[in-house]
């Protein structure tokens, strides 16, 4: 009884220190797996990256090599950081990152360079570590960084655009308004002695636009009368494409003398629609 004991007991010591001794080999791999990053080489021209579609793990450090072929060239993905400019005839730019949260992320090249520059998107996908699901099974994250030749202001003349602007980001606007109306004066005559309007005063206001979120901003407009607008709006539908249409939800207050007095609120939508590149 006393030797099976014995033996017993000396089997589980060894495969005690055969585990051991496996974990001790497993772990300084593992830390050396995620020391080194994963190298993603692309190779980017008018209008198109070479890898379009991109697979890493969660918590994987990732290495892009970037190259530009023709002319200058940007890669971003907005939500995690990641914001680069390549030159042709350079030594590929390097950016490193660690891909922290799974999901499904936009990048795009934030460099314009022609008339098919809005084409230029792809996907990340970070896959969960634990292998589950399609990269979190939500929707794409949208680039707010991308030049929008069609789009690019926030306001078109006095009227809102649909154009969004990225999170914890900041936009600021001036504007100059001449204060005689066209229409207004004795005649032609008149209007062509005051020079179109340039003879007369004007107003001058200042606008601070900031994103707090994907999709929504806020901003704050004074002018020198003494008017201030604090007005915010929401991207409801976004399109890039030929195909559909970009809607926005649309809130302002404006307050006279300095926003004392005589307020004025409005509600509306804003609707785009956009017809070629």
């Amino acid at each position: 009884m006393h030797s099976r004991a014995s033996l017993r007991i000396g089997w589980r010591l060894k495969l005690a220190l055969l585990a051991v001794a496996l974990v001790g080999m497993v772990a300084p791999s593992v830390a050396r797996s995620q020391d080194v990053p994963r190298e993603i080489a692309i190779r980017v021209e008018q209008f198109m990256f070479t890898l379009k579609n991109i697979e890493v793990v969660e918590g994987e450090r990732v290495r892009v090599l970037l190259e530009a072929v023709d002319v200058q060239h940007g890669f971003a993905i907005p939500d995690l950081g990641v914001r680069t400019v390549a030159r042709p005839g350079a030594d590929p730019t390097v950016i490193e990152f660690v891909a922290e949260t799974a999901g499904r992320y936009r990048f795009a090249c934030v460099v314009f360079c022609g008339s098919g520059h809005g084409g230029m998107v792809g996907v990340l996908t970070v896959v969960p570590a634990g292998g589950a699901g399609e990269g979190g099974g939500g929707p794409d994250r949208v680039d707010d960084l991308s030049v929008d030749v069609v789009e690019p202001d926030f306001n078109l003349v006095t009227l809102p655009t649909t154009l969004r602007i990225p999170r914890n980001s900041f936009a600021f606007r001036l504007t100059h308004r001449f204060s005689r109306p066209l229409a207004g004066g004795r005649g032609f005559d008149n209007l062509l002695e005051d020079f179109f309007g340039f003879d007369s005063s004007a107003f001058i206001g200042l606008e601070l636009r900031y994103g707090i979120a994907p999709g929504a901003q806020v901003a704050v407009y004074r002018n020198n009368n003494r008017n201030i607008q604090i007005s915010g709006k929401y991207n409801v539908l976004w399109s890039q494409s030929e195909h559909g249409i970009g809607l926005d939800a649309y809130v302002s207050v404006e307050g006279t003398d300095n926003f004392r007095d005589e307020y004025s609120p409005a509600f509306g939508a804003i609707i785009s629609k956009r017809l070629g590149d």
